[in-house]
């Protein structure tokens, strides 16, 4: 079961939609929410083309820039903490400055589950559609991770797991359980393979999984070969579904295939639900 989680804080649109969707969980779970925001020193001071004798410039830019951002935060850190006290959510809250994801991975080892803004980035950054604190967690991350999009909180409750017989594709599925994220709910497990009896044979032993648990399970064997990701997102869609869980797919880790064409790249992007991560 969920204790704690911590939640990423900054100014997008997905980051607002994170904060709310980790409130509405922590009530169900009657868990902890630790907010954190991170002001992104490294990014602010990255290595720039500059004139002769434009360090003294450089030096007050970046420093009003610190300063600006610093007050963002603070805003942001207070309407968190109000939302929080609206909701009755026992909850906490960080600034801290340096890397993001340095910052991220290590509060997240007092926690059960992160959760943040598919645009997070915490420098204020627009127009980018997976946001770079985003990806660098998703290669490497104690704990499994839910990424929210900044679209409208799904209406449906159903949960769809993909499940492809890999070890990682595995523990996503029982970390969703252990974390009681399937209890009361109806659970549909998505396996995709070039051959129909291979697919719906993985499908089916996910289901066994779920059902020995006294989970309500489907099984969807699809059989596609070149768009894995468009038929998942099919289903997600045409079962109003609340969350996509996911590990790996496919022949080698997903994660490992991230940002290179992949079928994770592909979902993480066009989602229009939560998407669950864990390796």
């Amino acid at each position: 079961m969920i204790h704690s989680m911590i939640v990423a804080i900054d100014s997008t649109d997905s980051s607002r939609r994170a904060q709310t969707f980790a409130l509405n969980l922590a009530k169900q779970c009657g868990a902890s929410v630790t907010g954190i925001a991170v002001l992104d020193t490294p990014w602010i001071k990255r290595p720039m083309a500059m004139p002769i004798g434009g360090g003294s410039y450089r030096t007050h830019r970046d420093e009003t820039i610190i300063a600006n951002q610093s007050k963002e935060l603070d805003a942001k850190i207070k309407e968190f903490c109000s939302l929080c006290d609206g909701e009755g959510v026992d909850c906490r809250w960080i600034e801290v400055a340096g890397s993001p994801s340095d910052k991220l991975n290590h509060e997240a080892e007092q926690h059960d589950l992160m959760i943040l803004g598919r645009e997070t980035n915490f420098h204020g950054v627009r127009g980018h559609d997976v946001g770079d604190a985003t990806e660098q967690l998703l290669e490497d991350h104690p704990r499994p991770l839910i990424i929210v999009p900044s679209d409208e909180p799904p209406t449906g409750t159903d949960l769809v797991v993909c499940f492809d017989g890999s070890i990682p594709s595995s523990r996503s599925m029982h970390m969703v359980y252990l974390l009681g994220l399937a209890q009361n709910r109806k659970v549909h497990v998505v396996s995709v393979d070039e051959d129909g009896d291979v697919a719906d044979g993985l499908a089916n032993r996910g289901v066994a999984f779920f059902k020995a648990r006294g989970i309500d399970a489907e099984a969807h064997g699809i059989q596609e070969h070149d768009d894995a990701a468009h038929a998942i997102l099919h289903i997600v869609e045409s079962l109003n579904a609340c969350m996509l869980v996911m590990g790996a797919f496919g022949e080698h880790s997903m994660i490992h295939q991230l940002f290179s064409g992949s079928v994770t790249k592909q979902l993480l992007r066009a989602c229009p639900v939560p998407l669950f991560v864990h390796y």
